[in-house]
């Protein structure tokens, strides 16, 4: 998804998913993540992505 990359990155967690096909060329996903930073002073990440896809 939009360029992100979990290989090489100290954030570890989980992720949720749901994808739904509005119709035959619209596609809409939800993605929740609850990540932690692995560093010295761990940090807590939660972070919401919506993504709409259409093909023509």
């Amino acid at each position: 998804m939009g360029g992100q990359s979990d290989f090489g990155s100290n954030l570890r967690g989980v992720h949720y998913a749901v994808s739904h096909s509005m119709n035959d060329n619209t596609a809409l996903e939800l993605v929740f993540k609850d990540e932690q930073d692995l560093d010295d002073s761990p940090t807590k990440y939660k972070t919401y992505e919506a993504t709409v896809s259409y093909s023509f």
